[in-house]
């Protein structure tokens, strides 16, 4: 690794000198109209795709990531963002997501779903789909700032420009576009319109304003026009009668059966919570001469779901610098604001908010970089590309909610004295006197600061590309930690400090409040007081001692160095088959939410987290052909195979504390490194092939894991009252990732009377796939307790056990496109065209607790009824002037 660092460095020293050429700051090179035009990606050595016209598709953003191999969503109705997966991997760190080149952090926390389902939390991005012109994907290795504090790979989503909405040749442009349906689709709504000015120098300084309001429900049917409230209907009656069954006068069964109508709720979700209308504004400002480029935005994004409002709002500066001799400078900066407002009332863990709550999400990015193009022999050009990414990130609440401690039945303590007395809780009071009246469940306050040094060098001739890609990334993060200051440990009194001249007497206890918070702050808690009569001199004692219990905020961080590399090289023996091999190495920094989450005090607070480290092997071929079989078809073909091993995969497990002391270990989630690797093995294949008449565009993937999953991932009903249901909480941290065995799709049509009138159909499909097993109490599976003492050994985790969802059906969607004019093109489609029920995978209701019912004479009965759209009808008109 030292070699390579060094080589790559010596290069950039050397290249430094020389002339320049252009760099994408995202690090994915993929143009705009990509499919349309050049199909690059199927030039490219690794795993790239991209798909393009998002924001005129009537596809949703899931769909479209879900058909690019390799590439998936975690789907939350109740988050309101896009979740991005690649091969298995989501969140912050694991995918870099970026919209327009910044790193997205936004952490989202709905409250509880149903009386039955409590909230659930994911990493993800907060922008509108109707303005997105390009979605940018890159899986297992990097390129450029995309691979900063990027696990397994990077995703772009790229807003529309003035060029997108004016058209050639004017100098105003709008495009609107409207899109409805039946079942619960729509309506949707949006405008833009853009003007530019050309100088007589040749400048152009040109304007762009959009805005888009969207109408989301998820009061569906379900296949077989049976509303998703509806599902299952017949089965809860059965199920019903079976357990009011059995000796029961007719009178005592029916008033049976009415009771268990009220309590015995099958639905996975309940859609009134999760309808919202998202609106969004989009502004750009573009300056363009022969030698400076600018562009100023403003993006915002604004929704009520899941009780609580979502406001989003970015900031942006992009700028480039290019004489065309040796300077090509790209410079961005952005200020990405993301706040959650917490309505009173609320639930989280059948617990109410007293009071309005808002988390606050702020990132700021920084990137420049600097690009040089080289002539070496043998017709051999070398570009290099040197940057360095900042980032900044926060994490903060307007106030502590000690009102949702689920520990304490009617919150946390507001002292150690208020603690509950033993005879009334016991488990209460062992939590309360022994660890601590604070919990931090509930969006951990933090920060983070990575900082990214890159170097990309590409040597490439009409035979060979060689990448060499490098990063070295320092982080730094902290954050606030509920620790117990606890009872004075009897150790004899040293000096701790100094004061007026002298020194400050005091025990252990003693020292630890004057270290953390200072001798002001100190003197609240310990008496403070001279040893004798002191004349302000070296001799001189002060006692700092009878100090008091407390559970006080504290900040804990920790930091490290990095080294990523990632290596790709292909040749090109034919149009048709250009063989290539990369291989990467890469890590992901533990994030805010994993290291200072804790249910009790600082018992799961875990600073000392190693980062995740990925080695990454892939090989393949692309084949891209122009004039194959006639002189205006396209081929693109690319398939390669990969292997990933993780190291220090991070996530959570219930402690069971067994055989620990109750002074220092009581039963709690915290996050940890898997000590086993894991390992990712799988296929990619993509195919798109265009003759004008007809076209068709294939996409497979297939997967093998031994990913582990996390405890959180399923979590007990949390309107549960007995102490084992209390145990089996899993607080919504987390949800299954891993893709499905295998999945697919196809998209083929035909384009007549001179390419105005298309016909097509699309299908795909999901092979078997996993949930996390929601009967906690028996499906759990154990592990060793890697935080146990020394000398035990018996000491257990919890994790949660998966269980198959089975194949899905093939769902096909038929559509019609009619353009009687380059202006104006009508889109009509009918979705799940034959009414299939089918689930779909990585959707988090898969899991919820709203899965299992229990009855009486019957116990947990087990469902999977989080059915998708059935057959729906959609209608889109795009307008463009």
């Amino acid at each position: 690794m030292n070699n390579f660092i060094k080589f790559g460095v010596g290069v950039s020293l050397i290249t430094t000198l020389q002339a320049a050429q252009d760099v994408a700051l995202d690090g994915i090179n993929v143009e705009h109209k990509l499919q349309k035009e050049s199909k690059k990606v199927y030039k490219q050595a690794g795993a790239l795709s991209a798909r393009d016209d998002v924001a005129t598709s009537t596809k949703s953003i899931d769909n479209i990531i879900r058909s690019v191999p390799g590439a998936f969503t975690n789907i939350d109705k109740s988050s309101g963002s896009v979740s991005a997966n690649i091969r298995g991997m989501s969140g912050f760190g694991r995918v870099n997501t970026m919209v327009d080149g910044v790193t997205q952090t936004f952490f989202s926390t709905s409250s509880d779903n149903s009386n039955k389902a409590g909230g659930t939390s994911q990493f993800g991005a907060n922008v509108d789909p109707s303005f997105i012109s390009t979605v940018a994907i890159q899986r297992g290795s990097f390129k450029g700032s995309g691979g900063a504090n990027s696990l397994m790979g990077a995703v772009d989503f790229k807003t529309i420009g003035i060029n997108n909405i004016i058209q050639d040749g004017k100098d105003f442009g709008f495009m609107g576009r409207i899109l409805g349906g039946k079942n619960a689709t729509g309506p949707n709504y949006m405008g833009a319109f853009a003007a530019k000015h050309n100088f007589e120098s040749g400048s152009q300084i040109g304007f762009l304003y959009g805005y888009s309001i969207r109408k989301i429900s998820q009061n569906y049917n379900v296949g077989g026009k049976v509303n998703i409230k509806d599902v299952d209907k017949d089965d809860q009656e059965r199920l019903i009668k079976q357990a009011c069954t059995g000796g029961m006068l007719p009178w005592e069964s029916t008033k049976c059966e009415n009771e268990y109508r009220q309590t015995l709720n099958r639905i996975p979700f309940e859609p009134e919570k999760l309808k919202n209308k998202p609106t969004s504004n989009l502004a750009k400002i573009e300056y363009l001469d022969d030698y400076n480029a600018l562009t100023l935005q403003y993006r915002d994004l604004k929704t009520s779901i899941a009780g609580r409002d979502i406001i989003n709002n970015n900031y942006q500066i992009n700028y480039n610098l290019n004489n065309d001799k040796n300077i090509d400078i790209n410079l961005l900066f952005a200020n990405n604001i993301g706040k959650q407002k917490y309505y009173k009332g609320s639930k989280f863990n059948s617990k109410e908010i007293i009071a309005d709550l808002e988390s606050k999400n702020e990132s700021k990015t920084f990137d420049i970089s600097q690009t040089f193009t080289n002539e070496l022999a043998f017709d051999t050009e070398l570009t290099t590309t040197f940057g360095m990414n900042l980032l900044r990130n926060s994490y903060k609440k307007n106030r502590h909610p000690r009102e949702l401690a689920y520990h304490f039945e009617n919150g946390e303590p507001n002292s150690i004295e208020e603690c509950p007395d033993r005879g009334k809780d016991s488990t209460e009071f062992t939590k309360c006197t022994l660890h601590s009246t604070k919990s931090n469940a509930f969006q951990p306050d933090g920060n983070q600061k990575i900082k990214t040094l890159y170097l990309d060098n590409t040597f490439s001739n009409d035979f060979y590309t060689l990448n060499f890609n490098i990063n070295r990334q320092r982080y730094q993060f902290d954050g606030k930690v509920y620790s117990r200051f606890g009872k004075r440990n009897g150790d004899i009194q040293k000096p701790i400090g100094k004061y007026n001249g002298g020194k400050i007497y005091g025990d252990s206890l003693a020292k630890r409040y004057l270290d953390e918070f200072g001798l002001e702050v100190a003197k609240k808690y310990c008496k403070f007081e001279p040893d004798g009569d002191n004349e302000g001199n070296e001799d001189d004692m002060y006692m700092l001692e009878e100090c008091k219990q407390a559970d006080l905020a504290i900040i804990r961080g920790n930091e490290g160095q990095l080294n990523n590399y990632s290596l790709s090289f292909s040749i090109n023996f034919h149009d048709l088959f250009v063989p290539f091999v990369t291989y990467s190495k890469t890590h992901r920094i533990p994030n805010i939410k994993e290291v200072y989450f804790s249910e009790i005090g600082d018992l799961a607070v875990r600073t000392d987290l190693k980062p995740e480290r990925a080695r990454t092997v892939e090989y393949g071929f692309n084949s891209y052909k122009e004039g194959l079989f006639g002189k205006s078809d396209i081929l693109g073909f690319k398939m390669l195979f990969y292997d990933t091993k993780i190291q220090d995969y991070i996530i959570n497990a219930k402690r069971e504390c067994n055989n620990e002391s109750i002074y220092t270990c009581y039963p709690h989630i915290t996050h940890l490194n898997y000590p086993k690797d894991v390992n990712i093995r799988g296929l990619e294949l993509e195919l798109s092939y265009d003759i004008g008449f007809f076209y068709a565009n294939l996409a497979y993937a297939r997967q093998k894991t031994n990913q582990p999953s996390s405890y959180s991932d399923a979590s007990h009903k949390v309107n549960a009252s007995a102490s084992k249901d209390v145990y089996l909480q899993g607080f919504g941290l987390s949800k299954v990732s891993m893709l499905p065995k295998d999945y697919g799709s196809l998209d083929i049509g035909t384009r007549l009377f001179g390419q105005k009138f298309t016909i097509g159909t699309t299908a795909k499909y999901y092979g078997k796939s996993k949930r996390a097993k929601i009967e906690k109490a028996y499906g759990d599976v154990i592990i060793p307790d890697v935080y146990a003492s020394k000398w035990n050994n018996k000491s257990k985790m919890r994790i949660s056990g998966t269980e198959d969802i089975k194949a899905q059906p093939v769902i096909f969607d038929f559509y019609v496109i009619f353009e009687p004019s380059k202006n104006f093109m009508i889109k009509g489609e009918i979705q799940n065209f034959f009414d299939k029920r089918y689930v779909d995978p990585l959707d988090s209701n898969n899991d919820s607790a709203s899965q299992t019912h229990f009855i009486m004479g019957i116990g947990n009965t087990p469902t999977l009824n989080n059915y998708s759209r059935g057959r729906t009808a959609v209608v889109s008109l795009v307008y463009k002037y």
